[in-house]
Formats: C-alpha cells, structure tokens, sequence
C-alpha cells in the first residue's frame, strides 16, 4: 500500500527529531570505546550538536525526503531501500548546495572558471568527507524512520 500525503507530512515532520537521539547515542557509545566522558559534557554537546543538525536535516527532508516521496509514492516505488538511499545522498546534495551558494558569489560561466569551480569542489569533497560519511549514516537512518512512519498503518477499532 502506498502512504497517503497526510503520512507522508508526518513522517516529514516526526522523522528528522531523531537527531536528538541518534547524535547522542553515537556521541557517547559510537565514537568511543564506551562511555569514557563526564555526562554533562556529552549531554551539552550532543544537544548542541542535535540543535545545529535540525534545521538542515528539515531542510533536506523538504528539498530532496518529501518530493522523492511524492514522486515515489506517484511511481509506486514506496521500498525501504528507496527511502534510505535518499537519506544517505541528502547530505551530499546538501553540501554540493551550500558549497555552490559560497562560491557562487562570483561565478563566471566560462570553461576555464567551470573547471577551477569543479576542481575546488573535488578538494573540499576529499577534506570533507570524514564528516559527510556520519551525517549520510545519519540521513540513512532518518530516511528509514521516513519510510516506516509513512507506511505505518493506523486502524480504528470500534468498542462494544
């Protein structure tokens, strides 16, 4: 069955609050050996960390998550794998826009200019990429919850 719109605004709205639990998880046991921080430390810096994460995993969710979904849910292709591919690409496209929008200031349309923008983008990906690779672990996981929410099915049982 595919989700209807109403799911999917739900699962667009619920899905990207698993920041608050997901960064201070892999704050505390996934970048660790264990729990080797004073709780307040991790606590303050996770929330900081979750606080900083939301507006752009929102962001995504409504430039890529929900009209991937729509155009998913048009094509009949609603699978769990769909969902979570688009989460793991999220936070590149994110990138590839925000690196456009710095270095668009002064954007000659020329070859020469196109090639140095091009090479200039391969260099901040390969320093970039130690913080792209969790936040596409990231995506995967909020992309996942997206599909389960909007596919959750809700019935109404009636009381004698």
């Amino acid at each position: 069955m595919t989700p209807t719109k109403t799911q999917i605004i739900a699962a667009a709205v619920l899905s990207p609050l698993a920041v608050f639990i997901i960064v201070p998880v892999s704050l505390i046991f996934g970048l660790t050996d264990g729990p080797q921080y004073s709780f307040h430390t991790v606590a303050m810096s996770s929330l900081l960390l979750a606080m900083t994460l939301l507006p752009y995993a929102y962001l995504m969710m409504l430039l890529v998550g929900v009209p991937s979904a729509l155009l998913a849910r048009r094509y009949n292709l609603t699978s769990v794998w769909f969902a979570a591919a688009t989460g793991f690409v999220c936070p590149w496209i994110g990138f590839a826009i925000l690196f456009a929008s710095a270095e668009g200031r002064s954007f000659p349309l020329r070859i020469a200019s196109l090639a140095k923008w091009g090479h200039d983008f391969y260099i901040t990906l390969v320093f970039s990429r130690s913080l792209l690779i969790p936040l596409s672990g990231l995506g995967f996981v909020i992309g996942t919850l997206f599909w389960f929410i909007a596919s959750l099915r809700l019935t109404r049982t009636e009381d004698a």
